[in-house]
């Protein structure tokens, strides 16, 4: 494998303090229709893990679309996660691009041999996804998903 199998970026997440309050004003701003609310699953539905550990969280999170482009306003709770470590760091703002792959361990694979670790993993029968901690040499987080 000689790159990570996409060359399309389908999705965006920025991390908030206050999900409900940036949706209104993505919808104020941009006259997009209000998205849908969402929250991370219970661990017997899927189980998530953030460097190493399994972690149960309730971060919420509201997705829509701008374009082609997947959105995700992304409100942290208390528990360690990917999205907790760049709001707490960086304040709200770009957290991750999220990529869809054929193959995810393939390319997750690639990604770690080329020096960028895995920080947080999650997923459902139906799809998952893995966080890629990109920042040194991009400057935002990778999310590497596939549908299944």
């Amino acid at each position: 494998m000689d790159s990570i199998g996409t060359t399309t970026i389908m999705q965006i997440c920025l991390v908030v303090k206050d999900a409900e309050a940036a949706m209104r004003n993505f919808v104020e701003l941009f006259g997009v229709e209000k998205g849908v609310l969402k929250q991370i699953p219970a661990p017997e539905v899927s189980r998530t893990f953030y460097r190493g550990k399994e972690i149960s969280t309730k971060t919420k999170y509201y997705v829509f679309k701008m374009g082609s482009v997947i959105v995700e306003l992304t409100e942290p709770d208390d528990s360690p996660s990917a999205w907790k470590e760049v709001l707490d760091r960086d304040g709200p703002g770009l957290c991750y691009l999220g990529v869809m792959v054929e193959d995810s361990a393939a390319s997750v694979k690639f990604l770690e041999e080329k020096g960028y670790p895995a920080i947080h993993h999650g997923g459902t029968p139906q799809s998952n996804y893995t966080i890629v901690d990109t920042r040194e040499s991009l400057g935002f987080l990778l999310n590497v998903k596939m549908q299944k």
